[in-house]
């Protein structure tokens, strides 16, 4: 799915039945990172300039570009309240979010609902978790807000904790 089918959806429905179709956080795919991010252990930056970039990596910024990525356990169900529950993101098939790109980790992080809202925590990652530019230690919780930018590996993306939110802010930048 991508933000303009939800969009469109939207104006199909009425709020209430629209926030209940689509009750789950989400990302949406924003693309390739075109800046050079600090490197979590330190020794330099990542480099994720334009000098990296081939037919390939432009033609998966395309693909994530606007693409609708649901937080939710892939077993289906919501997230629940509590560390017991998580939906996990990485490059490997058995994540909840699946992102098949070489710098995203097997495991990247995962998300963790509270009763103050959704958490993100690296797994530890080889190349880091960035939320708006900051780097978010391994294992530690930080928590999210609709609208912060999240990237993993060379792709960034924007975090909504409700579709009804990522639908106003996308289709206020369409008119």
């Amino acid at each position: 799915m991508r933000i303009e089918d939800l969009v469109a959806e939207a104006t199909e429905q009425d709020e209430a039945s629209f926030a209940l179709a689509y009750p789950d956080p989400l990302l949406i795919g924003a693309g390739l990172v075109l800046t050079d991010l600090p490197d979590p252990d330190g020794e330099g930056t990542l480099m994720l300039g334009t000098d990296d970039q081939d037919l390939q990596v432009l033609e998966q910024s395309r693909a994530i570009g606007g693409r609708v990525f649901w937080i939710r356990p892939a077993a289906g169900g919501r997230l629940k309240v509590g560390p017991a529950h998580r939906a996990t993101l990485g490059r490997e098939r058995h994540n909840d979010v699946v992102l098949p790109d070489f710098p995203v980790s097997s495991v990247h992080c995962w998300f963790v609902r509270t009763e103050e809202g959704l958490d993100v925590v690296d797994a530890d990652s080889t190349n880091g978790t960035f939320i708006n530019g900051a780097v978010c230690l391994p294992k530690q919780h930080r928590r999210l807000a609709s609208g912060d930018t999240l990237m993993f590996g060379r792709f960034a993306f924007i975090f909504w904790e409700a579709a009804q939110d990522a639908v106003e802010a996308n289709a206020g930048s369409k008119a």
